[in-house]
């Protein structure tokens, strides 16, 4: 007996994924694109900024706080208790608490990408000479 799939096979995008990540794998041996790039916990150098970190981690919360917001306010409100304005604020403290424990527990990994692409030294060349 054999079993059919509920969704039918898509092989177009099966071959554009395995496409996508021949030409991931490309840039990597180019060295365009580091394999681990957001995932390191330190600098190039070895060091790490726990206070750039904690910045990065409570600017993701404050991002996933605000996407949190904007999904919230897409839902018609019901107002069938009586309490809205409580029950604006519970939801906005709520959300806010929320959003922090989604950062720290770093399952989006924004605040990874954000640290990695703030730590990197930077140097540009000024009249032929590099500075950072």
């Amino acid at each position: 007996m054999k079993i059919q799939p509920s969704v039918p096979f898509d092989h177009e995008l099966v071959e554009g994924l395995r496409a996508k990540n021949s030409i991931l794998r490309q840039a990597q041996d180019a060295g365009v694109v580091r394999p681990d790039a957001g995932v390191t916990k330190q600098d190039a150098a070895g060091r790490d900024d726990p206070a750039l970190r904690k910045a990065c981690r409570e600017f993701e919360a404050f991002l996933v706080a605000q996407l949190i917001k904007n999904m919230r306010a897409s839902v018609p409100k019901a107002d069938l208790f009586g309490s809205a304005e409580k029950e604006e604020i519970f939801q906005s403290m709520l959300d806010e608490e929320v959003a922090k424990e989604i950062s720290n527990t770093g399952a989006l990994k924004l605040g990874d990408m954000i640290y990695v692409q703030l730590a990197t030294p930077k140097t540009a060349k000024v009249s032929g000479e590099a500075v950072e």
